[in-house]
């Protein structure tokens, strides 16, 4: 048995982060392992089992802010109460929000009635409890990945894998798979702003992939080729600038060589003032001296050097201070 934990973004239902491993660690151990994908401006939605203390002040550590549910017993005592019902609270050294909610699920089994006690470190009253309650139902998104995951792309089977080594590869493979596909769906509705991408059928999209691929095995010409087109063949030499003219016309920039960027960004990096270890790591070089041939030095930057050299050697004099040559002995000018 094998045990996948992963971080799942609720617009998209795109993996952030996973990690797996033996069943004998609980998830919350796991858990402590997808912290390294949080950062300041994402919140997490968890269910309980992960509102653990140690979790949450790990979780808030990282910048994130955290919506978990806990158990309808516990008690969090009472700091202060908000306007909207909810109160304030500790949970160690974090500061909390706890929201308790009487939530109705509709389905077509009928309807359930339950009583739903949240916890979040978005303290500030100018966010409501009710969107913070809405915002909740937002957690079956990963439900819904992990059904995709081991239901439809893997159709019920087991992993067929018989070795460890073999298992994280076989589990590899699904995680890319389902991310290709989840990304296509994404990129599938960017022409339709009216249409979320979580709203996108993951079986359909799952069945086309299959459909394109059988078809490329009937036309796939095997000729050695480390980088080939889809049907085998060498790639047209042309395909990248064409690519790059494309880019450059819809973020309209005039015409210009895939390679002039290389000095661009180059010569934007000296602008910047970043140290040139940095920019060799950034641009590839294995050696600074290729700076000489890929950074330029623009007009605006050599203004500003003789600016800066003017108003040294030509300061205004200051009249408290007769006969001074200027500052650190620059040469003034005389009436």
């Amino acid at each position: 048995m094998v045990r996948l934990l992963a971080l799942v973004a609720c617009g998209t239902r795109t993996v952030i982060d996973a990690t797996f491993g033996s069943t004998a660690l609980g998830e919350t151990t796991y858990a402590c392992q997808l912290l390294r994908a949080l950062h300041p401006g994402m919140i997490v939605l968890a269910d309980r089992g992960f509102d653990g203390q140690p979790l949450v002040t790990a979780i808030a550590a990282t910048g994130a802010d955290l919506l978990v549910r806990v158990k309808n017993g516990r008690r969090l005592p009472v700091c202060s109460r908000l306007a909207d019902g909810s109160w304030l609270s500790r949970m160690g050294p974090v500061e909390v929000r706890v929201i308790r909610c009487e939530i109705t699920i509709s389905t077509s089994a009928g309807r359930r009635t339950g009583i739903y006690q949240l916890v979040t470190t978005v303290c500030d009253p100018v966010c409501p409890a009710r969107d913070l309650i809405r915002l909740y139902h937002d957690r079956w998104e990963v439900e819904t990945a992990y059904l995709e995951i081991k239901s439809t792309i893997l159709g019920g089977r087991v992993l067929r894998a018989k070795t460890p080594a073999g298992l994280d590869q076989e589990i590899y493979a699904l995680l890319v798979t389902y991310q290709a596909l989840r990304i296509a769906i994404a990129d599938a509705t960017l022409a339709r702003p009216d249409i979320d991408p979580d709203r996108g059928s993951f079986t359909v999209a799952l069945h086309a992939a299959r459909d394109r691929l059988a078809q490329a095995a009937d036309l796939w010409i095997e000729g050695g080729w480390i980088f080939a087109q889809p049907t085998g063949q060498p790639i047209d030499p042309r395909a990248d600038y064409e690519e790059w003219r494309v880019l450059l016309t819809e973020a309209g920039v005039r015409p210009a060589r895939l390679h002039d960027a290389r000095h661009t960004a180059a010569t934007m990096l000296l602008v910047l003032k970043v140290p040139t270890r940095a920019v060799m790591d950034v641009m590839g070089w294995s050696q600074a001296s290729m700076a000489t041939r890929y950074q330029h030095v623009p007009t605006e930057v050599l203004t500003g050097i003789a600016d800066l050299v003017g108003g040294l050697l030509w300061q205004t004099p200051n009249p408290d201070d007769e006969g001074d040559d200027g500052a650190s002995g620059a040469l003034a000018p005389t009436a």
